[in-house]
């Protein structure tokens, strides 16, 4: 596959059949790695609209309600009423791009601009980043064997909460 033009690749996102789950895990549709060692799940809405992401924050193997949400939000127009676990076939696998994600002084931001800036980015907020930047990554995008983008979250590139 040609990624030119796209974000730097960072991982990669396949279907997992029911048989496929590790012992003791929850009902999830996707497994996703990043190159950097992180891997985790994606939960496939039943109404097909959206998708929950997870990383295996405890290192068990096991993807369960032990591990952290790392991000919720709609998949892209015209893959939204995808059945759950049809967003790749069998054996596809699809790509993960992201840019990597670089904290800003908020204190010093120039708040003139239309951005939503939600209560949790005040200049004594010194907590870790959350959601995809605590990865790391901001513009995080799960694309097909197509190099359709199928869902994107931005982390706080633009300032908004990640975890929608």
């Amino acid at each position: 596959m040609n990624n030119s033009g796209l974000e730097p690749q960072i991982g990669s996102w396949s279907r997992v059949a029911k048989k496929d789950r590790p012992e003791g895990s929850k009902r999830f549709h996707y497994e996703w790695s990043f190159e950097d060692g992180h891997v985790g799940f994606v939960v496939h809405k039943k109404n097909g609209k959206g998708y929950k992401m997870y990383a295996d924050s405890n290192s068990d193997g096991r993807f369960d309600s032990s591990d952290d949400l790392i991000v919720k939000g709609r998949f892209e127009d015209g893959f939204e009423d995808v059945k759950p676990g049809r967003l790749l076939g069998k054996g596809d696998l699809g790509l993960i791009t992201a840019e990597p994600y670089v904290a800003e002084d908020h204190a010093d931001h120039d708040h003139d601009h239309d951005h939503d800036h939600g209560d949790d980015h005040g200049s004594m907020d010194m907590t870790m980043p959350k959601g995809i930047n605590g990865l790391g990554i901001q513009h995080m995008s799960f694309l097909n064997t197509d190099l359709e983008k199928v869902l994107h979250d931005h982390g706080d590139a633009h300032h908004h909460d990640s975890m929608m």
